[in-house]
């Protein structure tokens, strides 16, 4: 395995159990037993999901799960206080969401580059080739692509950044009109302009992200995407 661009993050993900030792049918049992899987076909998808929300956190655009790690992540979202609770914000330290894409045949093609931009993310991070069996080829079976997901840098509360950017405009021209109209000096609109900055700024909200490396040649990726297979399909992101 190559040098993790969070090993930290990755450590957390890789020990956590998803396996009640109590329940009568814990969370692998289930997933073999809903999907048709043998177990090991089971244990096999929920690695590969770790994986794939891994690289959700440390990603700033669009990534997209495979049918098989879409059934795993369907499944983990019905145990809602484990998901939310000891995954999300205990072990992962952001929310991942789902969304699921509208279904139209149009909707589809948009969603193959964030899948095959997985695949590729999936070789740089862990230096290997994906499985072929849990992540089919692109156009493998010309299988429909259904799921995204949004990384933490993407989709962290944009109306917050939408707000700082009209406070700072807006900061800008009261500034310049009292400055054309002789009622301010320079000195007073530069410090008028610095302490809109800076008022502006707290409207973003205070957020912890995990970047990956940056690397010379560098497609970018992040969390969002598409995916086949008989669920809905959906996506995830940071924040609400």
């Amino acid at each position: 395995m190559n040098d993790l661009t969070d090993p930290d993050l990755w450590n957390k993900i890789a020990s956590y159990d998803f396996d009640d030792p109590q329940a009568e049918a814990p969370f692998s049992v289930r997933l073999a037993r809903e999907n048709g899987w043998t177990p090991g076909r089971a244990k096999a998808a929920i690695d590969q999901y770790r994986r794939f929300i891994y690289l959700v956190c440390i990603s700033d655009g669009m990534l997209s799960p495979s049918p098989d790690v879409d059934k795993v992540w369907h499944l983990h979202l019905t145990y809602t206080k484990d998901y939310w609770k000891r995954f999300c914000d205990e072990t992962l330290g952001q929310e991942v969401h789902h969304y699921p894409s509208r279904g139209a045949e149009e909707s589809q093609v948009p969603l193959r580059d964030p899948y095959a931009r997985t695949l590729g993310f999936l070789t740089e991070e862990f230096g290997e080739t994906p499985d072929a069996a849990l992540w089919p080829s692109v156009d493998a079976g010309k299988r429909p692509l259904a799921t995204g997901a949004l990384g933490l840098g993407s989709a962290v509360l944009p109306a917050a950044e939408i707000s700082f950017g009209i406070a700072l405009v807006l900061v800008v021209i009261t500034v310049s009109l009292l400055w054309s109209s002789g009622m301010i000096g320079k000195e007073i609109g530069v410090g008028l302009c610095v302490a809109g900055f800076i008022a502006a700024i707290s409207l973003l909200p205070i957020r912890r992200r995990r970047r990956r490396r940056s690397k010379a040649g560098d497609s970018g990726c992040g969390a969002g995407g598409s995916s086949s297979g008989d669920g809905d399909g959906g996506g995830c992101g940071g924040g609400d």
